[in-house]
């Protein structure tokens, strides 16, 4: 007995998948804006204009409208598409993340639907006729996507596979019918998919890919078909780089956007391999699922390391078992095939992409998996009968439950890093970036306790940090300023020191000690030029009270109260500072 939980009618089967997209993703509709929203969308000068900002979309690289702050990237990203659908949308609705994310979720709705009858009606039309409609469904479920759908960023990527789709649609069309128009349309829908996102330069091998499987082509007749693709390329090419070129800015390295940097060449070439094995583990196990797996979350390896031998090893033996079987044209020769090519830019094998590993990087890629389980499924179901149903639908439930879960961890930048930062704990970038969270959350909370608590997360991820990657500017800084709000949650320094196990137990906490001093003093200057005498000696006094010896302070401090036309604090204060140094001057004139 076997459990007939697949619609029989097609008009039923797209409902259903319609009604499973809509079901899964409906709470991302409450989501706030998170992670690089702000540099594509909320805080983008270019977006911010609505339609008048689209020709300054047209003619500047992606980063160019951001109007933060932040490290400049090293390298420049032309994709206007999804850059225009938010100056549209900005128009309308302003900076609306409900709008956001619905636009998301219609653009999903609309990708499984041309998704689903490509497949139906073209890819699939001589193969098992429930095939379709499986692969759909386990796309559909996988939690993988979750990162595009809930990330308003994402778009491009919802876009790009979309034009992707299209376009193979329509060359599926015209091989049917051999109507130019839909040569048009093919190539017309490639070209948005490049304006929209680089990866969609894949599709000029995938395509020939599609045409030697599926439409009873030879493997030179299939390959003609990448010639009006590349024709396409070589315009988007043209101008990609008249419009990269003309806005050259010198960006300086970093370790989060150059994350192989500090890698030797055989370090890098290893953990690139290894990685594009974990590519294949996260399809396979996507429940420990994270927005960042950057320096130093994927550790480089060596030649020599078992992982590398090991990962090398499988990837020789699926490029192997997906060319033996060629000329047959096998479906899983065809999906190992489509795998590799979908993720080859994303690999870093060709060029380096600014980040080691990226579930978003995946979407397409991922529907070679979505096929081959399909496939195991159905040739299951021909000798079983209870267990392949059973065993898919625990898939897609597990699939499902996650997906929901994953998309309410997107609500907002804090509840996404709270829960990355377990998956992913050393990544830098997540370190870094939930020190700035909780930063934000003590500068706001009234209540003591909690603020306090806040600060001390912000302190140990920063050291963390610091851990990760010794004399990170941003750490520095960061912990100063957690150690700086930690003090005022005290009424008196020793407290905070012992409080904190900082009283000269190491040389890390002499260190911090050090800084805090440093900076108090430098706010005491601040304060001092801006003639806000009172609140300049609370800095110094605080400068001298965490490090008593630290003369300029001292002297400050003395100068200020001098200011005041209290003479005898004065004089106290430089009384400390000749003792400290004999022969340090003391010029009222100063003050």
């Amino acid at each position: 007995m076997t459990i007939h939980f697949i619609p029989q009618k097609t008009k039923h089967q797209i409902v259903c998948l319609i009604v499973l997209v809509f079901g899964l993703n409906l709470n991302t509709l409450w989501n706030d804006y998170a992670v690089d929203d702000v540099i594509v969308m909320t805080q983008n000068k270019y977006i911010e204009k609505g339609i008048a900002g689209i020709p300054d979309i047209l003619t500047n690289h992606l980063f160019s409208g951001y109007s933060g702050s932040g490290p400049a990237l090293s390298e420049k990203r032309y994709r206007p598409v999804a850059q225009i659908t938010y100056a549209i949308e900005h128009q309308f609705c302003g900076s609306n993340p409900l709008v956001s994310h619905s636009i998301n979720v219609l653009l999903f709705v609309i990708l499984i639907f041309v998704l689903y009858k490509l497949l139906h009606e073209h890819i699939f039309k001589n193969q098992h006729p429930d095939l379709a409609f499986i692969v759909c469904l386990i796309f559909t479920v996988h939690p993988i996507h979750s990162e595009v759908i809930a990330n308003v960023k994402s778009r491009d990527e919802l876009i790009c596979f979309l034009m992707v789709l299209l376009s193979l649609y329509y060359f599926a069309k015209y091989e049917n019918k051999k109507t130019w128009k839909f040569l048009a349309l093919a190539i017309s829908a490639f070209f948005v998919a490049l304006l929209s996102r680089e990866s969609a330069t894949t599709f000029i091998i995938g395509l020939p890919l599609f045409i030697y499987f599926f439409f009873n082509k030879n493997l030179k007749k299939a390959l003609w078909y990448a010639i009006p693709l590349i024709c396409a390329f070589v315009v988007y090419f043209i101008i990609r780089h008249l419009i990269i070129q003309g806005n050259q800015q010198t960006a300086a390295l970093d370790i989060l956007n150059s994350p192989f940097m500090n890698a030797s060449a055989t370090q890098a070439f290893a953990s690139k391999i290894v990685i594009l094995c974990k590519y294949l583990f996260v399809l396979i196990f996507p429940f420990q699922l994270s927005s960042d797996y950057g320096y130093n979350q994927i550790p480089y390896v060596q030649l020599i390391s078992a992982s590398f031998i090991a990962s090398l090893l499988l990837l020789v033996g699926l490029i192997a078992f997906a060319i033996f079987p060629f000329k047959r044209k096998s479906l899983i020769s065809f999906s190992i095939l489509y795998f590799f090519v979908s993720i080859s830019l994303a690999s870093n094998l060709v060029v380096d992409i600014g980040t080691p590993f990226s579930e978003r990087l995946l979407f397409q890629a991922s529907l070679a998996f979505c096929i081959v389980l399909a496939y195991f499924y159905l040739e299951a179901r021909k000798r079983l009968k209870l267990a392949p149903d059973l065993i898919l639908l625990l898939v897609l439930s597990l699939f499902s439950f996650k997906t929901f879960c994953r998309n309410s961890e997107w609500k907002n930048n804090e509840t996404l890093y709270s829960h990355d930062i377990q998956t992913s704990p050393n990544s830098l970038r997540l370190n870094l970036f939930w020190v700035e969270s909780n930063l934000k959350s003590a500068g706001a909370e009234s209540n003591l306790e909690k603020r306090k608590e806040d600060f001390k997360k912000a302190i140990e991820f920063a050291n963390h940090s610091l851990e990760l990657q010794p004399k990170n500017i941003d750490a520095t800084k960061y912990l100063v300023n957690g150690y700086c709000g930690l003090l005022l949650c005290y009424p008196s320094v020793d407290l905070f020191l012992k409080d904190n196990q900082l009283e000269n137990s190491s040389t890390s906490s002499n260190e911090s000690i050090e800084s805090l001093s440093k900076f108090f003093y430098k706010q005491g200057n601040g304060l001092f030029e801006q003639n806000k005498l009172e609140e300049a000696v609370f800095c110094f006094k605080k400068s001298v009270e965490l490090s008593p010896n630290n003369v300029e302070s001292w002297y400050s401090l003395g100068g200020t109260y001098l200011r005041m036309k209290n003479v005898s604090a004065a004089k106290d204060a430089w009384d400390r500072v000749k003792v400290l140094n004999p022969n340090h001057v003391l010029d009222e004139n100063d003050f």
